[in-house]
């Protein structure tokens, strides 16, 4: 399924769904089988997951204030979501759609990735222009990075 398709269906189920406020989708994630599509939505502080072949909302978890990246743990069982105005990263499992766990961030947390080689978290912290190395084990803002004015994203390297 092509992530355009995807992003139509979305549309379709939230003008379909008669909700007067906005959302404001702010980033997605489509799962590995490509069952589902989580939505970031900052408007409404959650995460909605969207079955791609019924385009229906299957799921929704909230997060904290203003989500706004997302990045999905390897086996696809979990995944981070960033909490821009709570300087939080929510622990969420992709199938019950219940939030596990909260862990700290840096000032305005925004894009998110996981090394899951050595099982962290980089979180951009766009007011503090930094980056949070987060253990996923032990649950802890281990280590910080200075990083550029506004640093808002992250990806992980291919090689590691």
């Amino acid at each position: 399924m092509s992530m355009r398709r995807a992003i139509w269906g979305l549309l379709l189920v939230m003008s379909a769904a008669g909700e007067t406020r906005y959302r404001s989708p702010d980033d997605l994630a489509l799962s590995s089988d490509g069952k589902r599509l989580f939505v970031v939505c900052s408007g409404s502080d959650e995460v909605l997951a969207v079955d791609t072949s019924t385009h229906v909302i299957a799921g929704r978890a909230q997060v904290g204030k203003v989500p706004r990246g997302i990045a999905l743990s390897r086996d696809g069982k979990r995944f981070y979501v960033t909490n821009s105005w709570s300087d939080t990263v929510s622990e969420v499992d992709a199938a019950s759609m219940q939030v596990l766990r909260t862990l700290p961030a840096g000032f305005e947390p925004t894009g998110v990735t996981v090394d899951a080689a050595r099982n962290v978290l980089y979180v951009a912290n766009r007011l503090s222009d930094d980056i949070s190395l987060i253990d996923l084990a032990g649950g802890g803002d281990v280590q910080r990075f200075v990083a550029g004015r506004g640093t808002s994203y992250v990806a992980a390297s291919p090689d590691g």
